[in-house]
């Protein structure tokens, strides 16, 4: 009875310092090592870490003196309604960013910027933007792999499927006039027969076609006329 007794201040104080030790540290994938409260404590971790300084420098692509100027610009606040934000990780272990979209509640505290923008998780540090930089790639982003809680998904429609059959000519209708198709010249023809087609549009080769000219009955009495005076001429100068 005596050892429980005993125990029972131990445990309680046990219980005390996980709880206090449970307060100071963040949650896992946090740009602190420590919880802070106030703008404050916020910058003198981040000069004194050098671990913690390297995340922010990182991230949001700045030198050691823009990260303090900008921490030092921020100010504790809280949401005031619900929203999904994309809240940026960083693992201990490697090193390497992450980001994963989070449904946070009204009232959430945060770290904002001067016209109320929330920047930064109070419990973690964790970015909750890319800064007044706004840099590329400070890591790959990762997109959500799901339905964010409170959010509802808006179907989109899909453009309709195009056919890749070519389309039937429509049949003209009775007592309308067909148009004629002429074949469309390829630009590979034949230089050859193009020359022979326009040479015999010129009149280079004779029309055969053409039917011979008929002489008119004058001129053939005047013809045999002058045929009949010539013989009659020879005989007078033979005679």
């Amino acid at each position: 009875m005596r050892i429980f007794k005993a125990l029972i201040p131990a445990a309680l104080a046990l219980l005390v310092a996980s709880a206090a030790l449970g307060q100071s540290n963040p949650p896992r994938n946090s740009y602190l090592d420590k919880r802070v409260n106030s703008t404050a404590d916020l910058v003198q971790q981040v000069q004194k870490d050098s671990a913690v300084m390297d995340r922010y420098r990182r991230h949001f692509a700045m030198t050691n003196e823009e990260v303090v100027a900008y921490l030092s610009s921020l100010r504790v606040s809280k949401l005031d309604k619900d929203g999904v934000y994309t809240v940026y990780g960083v693992p201990h272990t490697s090193g390497d960013f992450h980001a994963h979209l989070r449904l946070l509640k009204k009232g959430e505290p945060v770290f904002v910027e001067s016209d109320g923008t929330p920047a930064l998780q109070l419990v973690c540090g964790n970015p909750l933007l890319l800064g007044p930089k706004k840099p590329v790639t400070p890591n790959p982003v990762a997109t959500a792999t799901g339905p964010v809680e409170g959010t509802r998904e808006i179907p989109v429609e899909a453009p309709p499927a195009v056919s890749a059959v070519a389309p039937t000519p429509e049949t003209p209708e009775v007592g309308q006039p067909v148009q004629p198709v002429y074949p469309t010249p390829h630009a590979n023809s034949n230089p050859v027969a193009m020359l022979l087609g326009l040479a015999g549009a010129v009149g280079f080769f004779p029309h055969h076609h053409s039917p011979p000219p008929v002489p008119e009955p004058v001129s053939m009495v005047v013809l045999a006329g002058g045929l009949a005076a010539f013989a009659l001429r020879r005989r007078t100068r033979k005679a």
